[in-house]
């Protein structure tokens, strides 16, 4: 005996939402995102086309290093592939270990090591964020409290980060003062 499914109402401010999404991920990450069918997603899509409340499909720009793009499909996959290392998943998460991996190199002056302060491989991984699967409409403020309180936590990472990178600038400024200085003396001695 087939089963009927209840046929679920969502709220204006969901579709938005669901449609906003859409244009910038695409319908079926669209879909998972909010826990709907991707035909759901398209008619939605199509209803705000028709209600004229389209955004512009130009000037979409990539949050981390500006590129603009024509459509929002290519965004996205802008995003998958040139910025893997700052999205929530596995894969990107073993993509950017890979790099780091391969970037571990102790550089050297000549041929004596430099002294490079240490940055725990822990403060440069990326940080995946907690997101549930099924979003219920009912659910909607806890998931809004989760993302927002997982934004935070990142925004204090990030602040950390910055702060030891204005600390190695710094040494590195004197490192570099004390080169020169070095410099000048073995020039003193002509060597």
């Amino acid at each position: 005996m087939a089963q009927t499914q209840r046929r679920r109402n969502f709220s204006a401010e969901f579709n938005r939402k669901a449609v906003a999404d859409a244009r910038m991920l695409g319908i079926r990450a669209a879909g998972r995102k909010h826990g709907v069918s991707q035909v759901s997603v398209l008619k939605w899509l199509k209803s705000a086309e028709e209600a004229g409340k389209e955004m512009p499909k130009t000037g979409q720009s990539c949050p981390h290093c500006g590129r603009a793009f024509e459509r929002p499909q290519a965004l996205a996959s802008h995003l998958r592939f040139a910025h893997a290392d700052t999205l929530p998943s596995k894969t990107a998460h073993l993509q950017a270990k890979k790099k780091e991996e391969k970037g571990r190199t102790e550089p050297t002056l000549g041929s004596v090591p430099v002294a490079v302060a240490a940055v725990p491989a822990s403060a440069l991984a990326p940080v995946t964020l907690p997101v549930p699967v099924v979003v219920s409409s009912t659910g909607a403020h806890e998931h809004l409290k989760t993302a927002l309180e997982g934004l935070t936590q990142r925004q204090r990472q990030v602040e950390e980060e910055l702060s030891r990178m204005a600390a190695l600038q710094s040494e590195k400024e004197i490192l570099r003062k004390q080169i020169d200085a070095l410099n000048l003396a073995m020039q003193a001695f002509g060597l």
